[in-house]
């Protein structure tokens, strides 16, 4: 466990690690001092990650494709992170998926929204960031 107790460096410590042994893993295989088992136990056993085309994949998903992916798929790519930055501390995080009918065509979306509690809101509730991604098979035309 880290030794920082600011959550932006915790954040930030995280990121960069993780995508250290994501840039290792994928070039030559090895695990820049992080085994995939290590990797197992830093995802929550509920993890879920939304790709970039919107498919939901569960953590054992993840983990296989990650292991899978290990100096086979992509040599030479490197995986950058930056502009790391903490929304809040005090927020609730939760997910739905969004669906807009009546209009053709029906479009519908994974999306991920923060809330955080305030005395401006009437219902006591401000959101901080929603994020969007298009469905498989959803994008409008």
């Amino acid at each position: 466990m880290g030794t920082s107790k600011d959550p932006l460096d915790i954040f930030g410590s995280e990121v960069r690690s993780l995508h250290e042994f994501f840039n290792a893993w994928f070039n030559d295989g090895t695990t820049a001092g992080l085994s995939m088992q290590d990797l197992a136990r830093r995802l929550h056993n509920d993890f879920w990650l939304i790709s970039p085309r919107g498919e939901r994949v569960d953590r054992s998903e993840t983990l296989q494709l990650i292991e899978s992916l290990g100096a086979t798929s992509n040599p030479g790519i490197r995986v950058h992170s930056f502009d790391v930055d903490l929304v809040t501390e005090d927020m609730i995080v939760g997910t739905y998926i969004e669906e807009h009918t009546g209009v053709e065509p029906m479009t519908s979306r994974f999306s991920t929204a923060g809330l955080i509690a305030s005395d401006r809101s009437p219902t006591g509730w401000v959101w901080r960031f929603v994020h969007e991604t298009w469905k498989p098979g959803s994008e409008p035309g």
